[in-house]
């Protein structure tokens, strides 16, 4: 997949995050499993603060040239998602969160997949 096409995906998906984080932050009690309480509504909409321009330096950066900056932020995307998918499961096997959490592992996998593609590409 072209990097262009990659950090558009990226960009839209975080930026859908942080708008359903900082609105309705229920939703991922409810999806992942939590009980719901004050302090993880606080944390879920500070995690959608953080999102935000998340999705704007990924739009931002969809045209930059084949080069090193480009590698550099397509690494430092690898290593998000891969530590998303990790904690995923961790939180998982420790019987913290539910199995609704494997739609977001499943997401940040391919993500992570396609950010190491693109890297490999370069080589």
């Amino acid at each position: 997949m072209p990097f262009r096409r990659l950090a558009e995906i990226s960009a839209t998906l975080c930026g859908a995050l942080s708008i359903a984080l900082i609105l309705v932050p229920g939703l991922f009690e409810h999806l992942f499993g939590l009980d719901p309480s004050v302090a993880g509504e606080v944390m879920a909409r500070r995690s959608g603060v953080l999102f935000a321009p998340l999705a704007l330096i990924l739009w931002t950066v969809r045209d930059l040239p084949e080069g090193e900056l480009r590698h550099n932020f397509a690494n430092a995307v690898f290593v998000m998602m891969s530590g998303l998918v990790l904690l995923g499961i961790g939180e998982w096997l420790a019987g913290r969160v539910g199995p609704g959490i494997f739609l977001a592992v499943a997401v940040a996998a391919v993500l992570a997949v396609l950010y190491a593609l693109t890297l490999r590409r370069r080589g």
